[in-house]
C-alpha cells in the first residue's frame, strides 16, 4: 500500500501525496500502490520506491500513451522515448527495439541491383525464371524480386533499344506504378489476365517470395488499377486465397489494399476493421493466439505483471514456482462465448473510440459493455491495443465486477 500520509518518496527525493480516500487517484485504472513501486534501498541506505508511473498522473511522460497502456505495452511510463532511437513511443512502429536507420547497403548497393534486375527484366522476362532458358544467367535472387517484375511486365511495350532509358524512367518517381502511369504505360490496366498469369508464374516457381511479391505489386501497381477483380486474382495467388476471403460484405478492395501496402501478410488475417475513408486495421492469427492465450485461457503469460483475465465458467489456475494462484473472477460465459464476443468488441472498440486512421505508432481502444453483457461476462469495459506492424495486438478487459489484475504477486479486483 502507498503511504498516503505523508507522502511516499520517488527516487528524486519528491514525496508524492495520493488521495486516501482512492486507490487509483488519478482514475488510470493502475493502482497507486502498483504505480508507487516497491521499496528500494540504495547503497547508501536511502529507501524509496522504484516508480512504475506517477500515480497522480493518467500519463505520467507525456507521450499520448496513457500509464496503463503503456503498462501492457512494457514502455517506460516515466520516458517518452523507452527505446531511445528519437522516435516518440506514440509514434514508434516498435516503441521496445530502437530504430537503426537505413544501412549502407539500402542507401547505395540496393538500388543499382534493383535498377540492374528491372533491366534484366525487361530484357529477358519470362525466360529469366527459374526453369526458363536464361535463369541460369539472370539468378534467382533477381528474377524473384519485384524490381525484375516490374521489368518483365513493361517488356512489351518498349524496343530492346529503349531498355536502359525505360529502366531509368521507372525510377523517377514515389513508385514504379507513378513512373508507369506517367509514361503511360500500366501493364495490370488493358491486359490484366495476361498480367495476373505471369504473377502466377513467379509465385509457382518462388512459392516463398509469394507474400513479398504480394506487397511489391500492392504498392507499386495497384494503387493505380480500377479493376478490382485483378487485385483480388493478385492477392488470391500471393496470399493463397486471401483476396476473395477478405473482400466480402462491407470490406472492399480499396480498405483491403491499405493494409496490403503496410507489408502484412493478407493469409494471415482473420478479421478487417473498417474506418472511415477506406482505412481498415487488421486483426491476425498471432494476435488471436496471443490475446485468447494471455486473457481467456490463462496459459500465456503466467505471472507477467499487469495481465488480466476475461473470467469465464472455467476455473484457471497459475502454476508459479511451486505456487498455485486460482483467478478469482468468474462470470456465466464459457471461454469459447468469451472468445466468439471478442471480434465484435474490437470492431466496436475502434469504431467508437473514433479512430479513422492505422497510425505508425500504437493506438488503444476503450469500449463500455452493455449492463447485458456485464451481467453475462463480468467485464464491464474492454480495451484494444493497436500497433503499427500487425494492427490489433491485444484484447483485454481492463474493469469489471469479476476482473482482477495480477501484480505484486497476487490477483487485485479492478472493478
Amino acid at each position: 500500500m502507498v503511504i498516503k500520509t505523508p507522502g511516499s518518496r520517488d527516487p528524486y527525493g519528491r514525496t508524492l501525496t495520493s488521495d486516501p480516500a482512492l486507490p487509483d487517484t488519478d482514475g488510470d485504472a493502475l493502482s497507486d500502490s502498483y504505480e508507487a513501486g516497491d521499496l528500494t534501498t540504495d547503497a547508501n541506505g536511502h529507501t524509496f520506491r522504484k516508480m512504475r508511473s506517477n500515480p497522480l498522473n493518467v500519463d505520467s511522460d507525456g507521450d499520448g500513451l496513457d500509464d496503463a497502456f503503456e503498462d501492457y505495452l512494457g514502455t517506460d511510463a516515466l520516458s517518452s522515448d523507452t527505446d531511445k532511437d528519437g522516435l516518440k513511443d506514440a509514434e514508434d512502429p516498435d516503441p521496445l527495439v530502437p530504430v537503426r536507420g537505413l544501412s549502407i547497403y539500402d542507401v547505395t548497393i540496393k538500388p543499382i541491383r534493383e535498377h540492374i534486375w528491372t533491366e534484366q527484366g525487361l530484357i529477358f522476362g519470362e525466360t529469366g525464371i527459374k526453369g526458363g532458358s536464361m535463369n541460369v544467367l539472370v539468378g534467382d535472387e533477381a528474377a524473384s524480386s519485384g524490381a525484375y517484375f516490374a521489368g518483365w511486365m513493361t517488356s512489351g511495350y518498349v524496343g530492346y533499344g529503349d531498355v536502359r532509358d525505360t529502366a531509368e524512367a521507372l525510377y523517377q518517381k514515389d513508385t514504379i506504378g507513378a513512373s508507369l502511369n506517367a509514361l503511360g504505360v500500366l501493364p495490370l490496366v488493358g491486359d490484366g489476365g495476361k498480367s495476373v498469369k505471369s504473377v502466377g508464374k513467379v509465385v509457382h516457381v518462388y512459392p516463398a517470395k509469394a507474400a513479398e511479391m504480394g506487397t511489391f505489386i500492392s504498392r507499386q501497381m495497384l494503387p493505380y488499377v480500377p479493376d478490382d477483380i485483378v487485385k483480388l486474382d493478385i492477392w488470391d495467388m500471393c496470399y493463397s486465397g486471401a483476396g476473395r476471403r477478405l473482400v466480402t460484405g462491407q470490406v472492399t478492395a480499396d480498405h483491403v489494399l491499405e493494409i496490403a501496402k503496410r507489408d502484412v501478410d493478407l493469409s494471415k488475417i482473420r478479421q478487417v476493421v473498417r474506418l472511415e475513408g477506406g482505412k481498415a486495421i487488421p486483426v491476425l492469427d498471432d494476435s488471436i493466439v496471443h490475446y485468447e492465450g494471455r486473457h481467456v485461457t490463462g496459459t500465456l503469460g503466467k505471472g507477467d505483471s499487469g495481465t488480466t483475465l476475461f473470467p469465464s465458467t472455467q476455473q484457471v489456475v497459475w502454476q508459479i514456482e511451486e505456487q498455485s494462484f486460482t483467478y478469482p473472477g468468474r462470470s456465466l460465459a464459457t471461454q469459447d462465448e468469451i472468445k466468439a464476443a471478442i471480434p465484435d468488441w474490437i470492431n466496436r472498440a475502434i469504431i467508437s473510440e473514433g479512430i479513422t486512421d492505422w497510425k505508425n505508432g500504437p493506438q488503444s481502444a476503450k469500449l463500455i459493455l452493455s449492463q447485458a453483457e456485464v451481467e453475462k461476462f463480468g467485464v464491464r469495459e474492454v480495451e484494444v491495443s493497436i500497433n503499427g506492424k500487425n494492427g490489433v495486438a491485444s484484447v483485454y478487459p481492463t474493469k469489471g465486477p469479476q476482473v482482477y489484475k495480477w501484480h505484486s504477486g497476487r490477483w487485485n479486483a479492478m472493478p
